[in-house]
């Protein structure tokens, strides 16, 4: 009977939140590169159309770059370019929300459903809009240190605790900034109702089309084929020629132009509506790729990755040799006569290969080889650091 071995590279203790993160929105549109993280402390990444937004989730917009949000409760936010906001929100039933958004720069659009038993409100750095049902525009200007409200239909709550608060009403305006003594209103008309929120559609979006389907084997390259496409019609945009962004949902997920130099993010000439660009793993995991251009709907491509057999074989043989050259009899009589059943890197962004030759080439130190057993498996751990030079 073949034992079975079980390989495992580094450790890696995970912590997970006592508290559930709660799904409050999801983005209906986009136009152009919309970023998104997770929270302040966290790196920004490409959004797409679909993706669910959580309370404490950070939204940034650039230059040209637009999205419409819909909540849980039907409310519906949408944010000018070069802006950036904080979605503070939380369910009181399935379809009641309690949301308080935060602009940090920018403007936001919104059309707030009848709350019932839920609030809405926007917070700037000055001032405070809150809100039962009601269309009204919220824009901040970091410079200024200014907040500007604009009531196109319903009444807004306006102010803060040092200066107090107003209500405005339709077709109304008021602005705070941090020299405001006292709020006060005023009168605006058609012309001063945002225009933006009516053109944010994209022109353009991406077809993805790798050249492999399925399961795909790690460290292998495949070609990726792209073409833009026209919204309105999904017909070939033949005549699109701008730059591209390609970026990997995760760090071990490569992206190439030439199938040689590998990066997790990179920008893609397109020409006539096509370009092409290559695509690899280093781990068995799911994955996925985000592309976005300017006026373009971003595309979030999602990916399978496995290993073979024969790299389950190559992998067996590589750790049996590095065992032998570095004088680890335990290891060696431990795994002599069993079979890989899989192996993985749990922390850093490399493959076995890369590995064993750094330890090869006096790169890396082991810190730790050890095995134990597990019913019929044995599991082995491999730790390496860089040597000090």
């Amino acid at each position: 009977m073949i034992k079975i071995l079980k390989y495992y590279f580094f450790v890696l203790i995970l912590f997970t939140s006592l508290y559930p993160i709660e799904v409050v929105a999801a983005i209906a549109s986009l136009k152009g590169d919309v970023k998104i993280r997770s929270d302040e402390s966290s790196k920004y990444l490409s959004a797409v159309k679909g993706q669910l937004i959580q309370n404490g989730n950070w939204i940034k917009t650039g230059h040209n770059v637009f999205l419409s949000v819909i909540f849980l409760d039907g409310t519906n936010v949408k944010i000018h370019q070069k802006t950036e906001i904080e979605i503070r929100s939380s369910r009181l039933t399935a379809k009641e929300l309690k949301t308080n958004m935060y602009i940090a720069e920018g403007e936001a659009w919104s059309n707030v459903s009848k709350q019932g038993n839920g609030s809405f409100k926007i917070e700037t750095p000055t001032a405070v809009a809150s809100v039962k049902g009601t269309e009204f525009d919220v824009s901040y200007d970091f410079n200024n240190a200014s907040t500007v409200l604009k009531v196109i239909s319903g009444e807004v709550e306006f102010g803060n605790n040092d200066i107090g608060s107003i209500l405005t009403n339709a077709m109304e305006g008021s602005e705070i900034s941090k020299d405001t003594k006292e709020p006060t209103k005023y009168k605006i008309t058609a012309k001063d109702v945002p225009k933006w929120k009516d053109n944010i559609n994209s022109k353009w979006g991406f077809d993805i089309i790798p050249d492999k389907e399925g399961q795909i084997p790690i460290n292998i390259p495949f070609r990726t084929n792209l073409q833009v496409k026209n919204k309105t019609d999904d017909t070939p945009a033949n005549n699109f020629t701008q730059v591209a962004t390609i970026e990997s949902g995760k760090s071990y997920i490569y992206i190439s132009k030439d199938n040689n130099s590998w990066t997790n993010k990179l920008d893609l000439d397109i020409t006539n509506g096509k370009s092409m660009f290559y695509i690899k793993s280093i781990k068995s995991e799911p994955g996925s790729i985000i592309i976005s251009s300017n006026n373009t709907e971003s595309q979030k491509s999602n990916f399978d990755f496995y290993q073979t057999k024969s790299q389950k074989r190559d992998n067996q043989n590589k750790i049996l040799q590095l065992a032998k050259s570095k004088g680890y009899a335990n290891i060696v009589s431990a795994i002599e006569n069993m079979e890989l059943e899989s192996s993985k890197i749990i922390i850093g962004n490399t493959n076995i290969d890369d590995i064993i030759q750094n330890i090869e080439s006096d790169k890396y130190e082991i810190t730790k080889f050890d095995y134990k057993k597990n019913d019929d498996k044995i599991i082995i751990i491999l730790e390496v650091k860089p040597k000090d030079n």
